[in-house]
């Protein structure tokens, strides 16, 4: 049975993490002998892979040039069959491990939908590396063409589209019940934090333009990591504005599933990202989802009139006015419509299925 190493930063609880460990879980189950290699201690993620019988190895080294051999040193002696890696460091590490030749695969994970790949020395750089890798994964086909940009001499054959790999068994709304909070509101959830690229200063905008009756209906339940400058810089525009009723805001929670099922609706306005978890995991629990124009969003969502676009507080508002019209049981249908794409592109099988396909 084939080896697969995962190679990462750290077990720490970002996306990227998640889904490297989701997809080992996943290969775990197919039978493979799957292994982890990380360089700093961060052990979030740590538990669940001791649970499915994974084992780790932590190279933390002080010493950036150090690490970087020692982890190259461990790939080449590891006899693996397979390299997976996510983030930039882990891919360029792995890449250049492959040097001067290598019989194991080299699979490097792109998940950032950054403008700086295209528009920095540095983001051109690492994608230059994807010319030693075997095949680049994007989990979405706006990275990939971003990407592909970044490094032109990339092959097509090379270059890949996988969706993220999430639990339907777990996130399935039969597995919740819903706690609705009966204050006669329209309760749009969004879990993200207090960055510039999140939008907060757009969407409150766009709330200003809403008309009275709708905008006496509508509360933000926004959970997320606060970062003092932007966020309060943000609070100065809410108040400017007038439109403090509308917002509720909330530190992060591991409840947050909970959380989507009780929000009449899920919600990410951001100027660019890459495809979000957010997004996926409402649609996975069946929820509606308004979100604005970025990554894949509009392919995996299919309905326009829910997604606008970032810059224009104007296109928001013109979004959430259409979302506040909705009845109850159109909003269930859209919500039972996002469940079952959500099966047809996120499922275990279906992503882990894809993976395999390129270890030949």
């Amino acid at each position: 049975m084939k080896r697969i190493l995962c190679f990462i930063d750290s077990l720490g609880a970002g996306g990227a993490q998640r889904q490297l460990v989701n997809l080992a879980i996943g290969l775990k189950k197919r039978d493979y002998i799957v292994s982890f290699l990380v360089y700093h201690v961060d052990d979030f993620y740590l538990p669940i892979l001791q649970e499915n019988g994974i084992e780790i190895s932590n190279l933390e080294i002080d010493c950036h040039l150090k690490r970087v051999i020692r982890c190259c040193k461990f790939i080449r002696k590891g006899k693996f069959d397979v390299v997976i890696s996510f983030l930039e460091t882990p891919s360029f590490i792995s890449e250049i491990a492959g040097l001067p030749f290598h019989r194991w695969k080299i699979i490097v994970g792109e998940r950032s939908a950054a403008p700086r790949i295209v528009k920095t020395i540095r983001g051109r750089c690492y994608r230059l590396f994807h010319l030693l890798a075997d095949v680049v994964v994007a989990n979405s086909n706006c990275n990939r063409l971003l990407v592909k940009k970044a490094n032109p001499f990339l092959s097509i054959n090379k270059n890949k589209t996988i969706y993220n790999l999430y639990d339907l068994d777990s996130l399935s709304p039969d597995q919740f019940i819903r706690n609705k909070v009966e204050d006669g509101k329209f309760h749009i959830l969004v879990a993200a934090s207090h960055q510039r690229l999140k939008n907060l200063s757009g969407l409150a905008k766009a709330i200003s333009l809403l008309a009275k009756q709708e905008r006496s209906r509508l509360v933000i339940d926004w959970y997320g990591r606060q970062d003092k400058k932007c966020f309060e810089e943000s609070l100065s525009l809410i108040k400017q504005l007038g439109v403090e009723d509308n917002f509720k805001f909330y530190v992060a929670t591991l409840e947050i599933y909970q959380k989507m099922i009780d929000a009449d609706a899920v919600g990410i306005f951001s100027i660019y990202e890459g495809l979000s978890n957010t997004i996926c995991e409402a649609m996975c629990l069946g929820k509606i989802v308004i979100t604005t124009d970025i990554s894949d969003n509009r392919l995996i969502l299919q309905n326009d009139k829910l997604i606008s676009d970032a810059h224009s507080p104007k296109s928001i508002a013109v979004s959430l006015s259409y979302l506040l019209s909705l009845s109850i049981d159109k909003l269930n249908t859209i919500g039972r419509e996002n469940r079952k794409r959500a099966i047809q592109l996120f499922s275990e099988r279906f992503v882990v299925d894809q993976y395999m396909a390129l270890f030949d």
